[in-house]
């Protein structure tokens, strides 16, 4: 690997939070409606070239205006960087960090809901990259492990 290549390692990845509610008389139709909300918190670790993204997913099923289930996940991974420039450790631990997390809580929600006796409601694809642009997030304070 050359000099000039960033690299990017796990260093621990955890969940801090996992909700799941269902309620007991449910209607699934087809008409129900599956939603999602995404956050994101990064910044930088306790150590050198640490870096933490810590993604919070909430998502629902509605039938008209009631809620039939609802869940909340929350994964942060801990990473360690190479040699970065302070703007790409913020990139990475706002775009590629939170993508390598994503698969993980979407695994997590999608299992909760089908343990729960209900179909799988798999969570849309995101595009960090857009998301990131559009937002521009501020780094929070540090998470030591």
């Amino acid at each position: 690997m050359t000099e000039n290549v960033a690299t990017l390692k796990i260093l621990a990845m955890f969940m801090l939070e996992s909700d799941f509610k269902r309620e007991p008389n449910i209607k699934i139709d087809g008409s129900e409606k599956f939603e999602s909300k995404l956050e994101i918190r990064a910044g930088e670790g306790g150590e050198n070239n640490q870096i933490f993204s810590e993604l919070t997913v909430s998502a629902r099923i509605r039938y008209n205006d009631e809620v039939q289930a609802e869940a909340k996940v929350k994964i942060v991974g801990v990473f360690l960087t190479g040699n970065m420039s302070p703007e790409d450790k913020k990139n990475y631990a706002f775009v590629n960090c939170p993508a390598i997390i994503f698969p993980f809580v979407r695994e997590h929600i999608t299992s909760l809901f089908v343990k729960a006796g209900m179909k799988a409601y798999m969570l849309d694809a995101v595009n960090f990259v857009d998301m990131y642009r559009q937002q521009k997030p501020i780094p929070t304070s540090e998470i030591t492990t």
